[in-house]
């Protein structure tokens, strides 16, 4: 979803709705929510009324997209390869949010990225 909003890309879309080949899709066989439908949903909502800025080189081992939303600005980070990497926090912190929308807790200025995360701070 970051990626293609940020290539410019008008949309996107995910598929299979429900669970089907290799277990993807959003819904599992009941038409229950699987996390990934909670991911999906969380990152349409605090995007929804967000400009893309450009991609933040952090950490060459990160992936970064920087979005301007009324407020605040939002960095949205995710581990390459899978290998935890910790960053220093921007100046003007808001609040660090797992993929699901759940509040994270900064050590001493920083967090170690490894899923998705998004970082809100003053714009």
């Amino acid at each position: 979803f970051v990626r293609t909003w940020a290539a410019g890309t008008v949309n996107s879309i995910w598929y299979p709705m429900v669970t089907g080949w290799y277990y993807t899709g959003l819904l599992d066989e009941n038409l229950n929510p699987k996390l990934a439908y909670k991911a999906y949903k969380y990152i349409s909502q605090e995007l929804y009324a967000a400009t893309y800025i450009r991609q933040v080189g952090l950490d060459p081992m990160l992936r970064a997209y920087e979005f301007r939303a009324p407020g605040k600005n939002i960095w949205v980070t995710w581990s390459r390869y899978y290998v935890p990497i910790t960053i220093n926090l921007p100046p003007g912190l808001l609040r660090v949010l797992d993929k699901y929308g759940n509040s994270l807790t900064p050590v001493n200025g920083q967090i170690t990225v490894l899923r998705p995360i998004y970082i809100e701070f003053l714009p």
